[in-house]
């Protein structure tokens, strides 16, 4: 669903089952954007955030996570998250969050776009 909504405004998606083919995938494939869950089997989002951190440290990454305790300033804390997203959330929000995320990447401002 995530990737369906991503590639509707023009990402061209890479998708994995868990951390770690996540980070595998991420070798083999140059990326913008990093969305990640903070609960996977395997490797779960934190570790795949310090892995991206290390390997490419200009791609933002954006948790998404159902759990109240991690907050950006919690993500932040040696790591570099762009931002995180609570879970329930509308496709549109995180549709938003990625298009900025990838525009602070390129240096351009991104306005919210309206669904």
């Amino acid at each position: 669903m995530i990737g369906c909504a991503l590639s509707l405004i023009g990402f061209n998606v890479v998708q994995a089952a868990n951390g770690m083919q996540a980070y595998e995938r991420l070798l083999k494939n140059s990326v913008d954007l990093v969305i990640t869950d903070l609960q996977m089997p395997i490797m779960d989002g934190l570790a795949l955030t310090q892995r991206v951190n290390c390997h490419s440290p200009r791609t933002p990454v954006v948790i998404v996570t159902g759990h109240g305790w991690l907050d950006e300033d919690e993500a932040n804390s040696g790591l570099s998250v762009f931002a995180v997203v609570r879970k329930p959330f509308r496709l549109d929000k995180l549709q938003n969050v990625a298009l900025q995320a990838v525009g602070a990447r390129l240096g351009e401002p991104v306005e919210e776009t309206a669904h």
